[in-house]
């Protein structure tokens, strides 16, 4: 873990090398050797923790269920398909084509109902998901306070940061600066 922070570190001061200087009037000068940075996995958290498993568990169950309409679905198309294929030369031009129209409307129902599932599903568990991850981060947050980290970043890919020690907050510094700049 040190390693990696060492890492992390060495790459910010070649990334940002104005950190240290003064002359960069809209960057606030840091201690990083003393700072206590944590990288949190907030995915995983959810994943592993107790009610997050039960909420996906419950959603995946539902999923499931919607899985095996669509999968019935499918059948049933598979199965006019089958029909087609085989009867296509005994039937006349208007039944082939009724026979064609109506495999088609399906595969288009199902296609719908597909976006249909797969949409209502995302949103479910965004709802479902938005009280574990606001219970995660207000831990977050009181875990940073108390062990007076100055960052805390999730790790789960779009590496937010999820805590910070209100001093770092150059927001106001920089209005400021760039207001003067005009």
């Amino acid at each position: 873990m040190k390693k990696k922070l060492l890492g992390i570190l060495v790459g910010l001061i070649l990334v940002f090398p104005a950190l240290g200087e003064e002359k960069a009037p809209a960057v606030k000068s840091v201690n990083l050797g003393s700072a206590k940075i944590g990288f949190v996995n907030l995915h995983r958290a959810i994943e592993e923790s107790e009610k997050g498993k039960q909420v996906l568990s419950s959603l995946q169950k539902e999923i499931d269920q919607a899985q095996a309409k669509l999968e019935q679905g499918k059948k049933e198309i598979e199965a006019l398909e089958k029909e087609y294929k085989e009867n296509q030369d005994k039937w006349d031009e208007a039944t082939k084509q009724s026979k064609m129209a109506e495999i088609q409307i399906k595969k288009s129902q199902l296609g719908k109902q597909a976006y249909d599932y797969q949409t209502y599903y995302q949103k479910r568990q965004n709802e479902q998901l938005q009280p574990v991850i606001n219970d995660l981060v207000q831990l977050i947050e009181e875990i940073g306070k108390k062990e007076k980290y100055a960052v805390i970043f999730d790790s789960s890919g779009v590496g937010l940061i999820l805590y910070a020690d209100p001093s770092l907050d150059l927001t106001d510094k920089l209005i400021k600066e760039y207001n003067l700049k005009k």
